[in-house]
């Protein structure tokens, strides 16, 4: 039997997440490096030893997960919890996994405590929807293949009933909305689809703004001469209408060497974008709260 200080959670670094490695390691199942960083092979590890003990395998660790590990926290080191994000039901398009959802709140709460409590205040959707695009951006979101593929981008493109194989930048964006929804309660009037083209086409006209307009937390939408799209949340000008700083999924952080968008690259990022960019226009800019 060993003891922890406290449960690990994903993005941890210390001797507790090595303690779980070695168990993992101890029953067979390989966490990669027991190197005390909870990264994507550890929860990944975490997830089979769920999966085979008859969980759903959201690869979050909790009382059963230790059991079956045979860890239990120190007794004389429990730390309660003292503060938890509210979790809404809302009659909402969108559906966030509860795994998604316990790894962004997770996140926000480590890293982003102050400006949430902030944005919650002053109502401030915008900034919400910035901050779990943020806690987005600290997950290290990366295809598995660059198959479109991989745990967390599957749990995004359930978001608007996708699945793996499906590009994901739009679902991206209906994920930081979709948390939105839940902290607050409030439902956004933006189309609930993965598809750049029917965003764009079916939101609500009272729901755009003039690109010069742009606010943290909006959705910009681009058209491909080709007719496909690509989508970010807006976080800030750089400098106006010249170039501004974009949360992006489905993308690599910079141009192409064609100067345009990669919609296919293989992560979530945050980007310095252009804002006029070669065979693009910037089709709609949507404000979803």
């Amino acid at each position: 039997m060993n003891t922890i200080k406290k449960i690990p959670q994903f993005g941890d670094a210390n001797k507790d997440v090595g303690i779980v490695q070695l168990a993992l390691k101890e029953r067979g199942i390989d966490p990669g490096p027991i190197d005390d960083i909870f990264g994507g092979k550890t929860r990944a590890a975490i997830s089979k030893l769920q999966k085979s003990i008859g969980l759903a395998g959201s690869g979050i660790i909790g009382p059963k997960t230790l059991e079956a590990l045979d860890l239990f926290i120190d007794d004389e080191l429990k730390e309660e919890p003292v503060f938890k994000l509210p979790h809404h039901v809302v009659n909402s398009p969108r559906s966030l996994p509860a795994a998604l959802e316990a790894l962004i709140d997770d996140e926000v709460l480590k890293s982003f405590r102050a400006e949430y409590l902030e944005a919650i205040v002053k109502k401030d959707m915008g900034a919400l929807n910035v901050i779990c695009c943020k806690a987005l951006n600290n997950m290290n979101i990366r295809e598995k293949t660059n198959n479109n593929d991989g745990y967390l981008v599957e749990l995004i493109q359930k978001v608007c009933g996708g699945k793996r194989g499906y590009a994901w930048c739009m679902y991206a964006v209906q994920t930081s909305v979709a948390w939105v929804e839940r902290k607050t309660g409030i439902v956004s009037k933006l189309y609930a689809s993965g598809s750049c083209a029917s965003v764009r086409a079916k939101t609500p006209s009272s729901l755009s703004v003039k690109p010069e307009d742009s606010q943290a937390g909006d959705s910009w939408v681009w058209i491909y001469e080709t007719g496909l799209g690509h989508t970010g949340t807006f976080a800030e000008w750089k400098s106006k209408l010249v170039k501004a700083y974009l949360y992006e999924g489905n993308t690599t952080k910079g141009l192409g060497k064609d100067g345009k968008i990669n919609r296919e690259g293989g992560g979530y990022y945050l980007t310095e974008r252009a804002f006029a960019i070669s065979g693009m226009k910037l089709g709609k800019v949507f404000r979803p709260f």
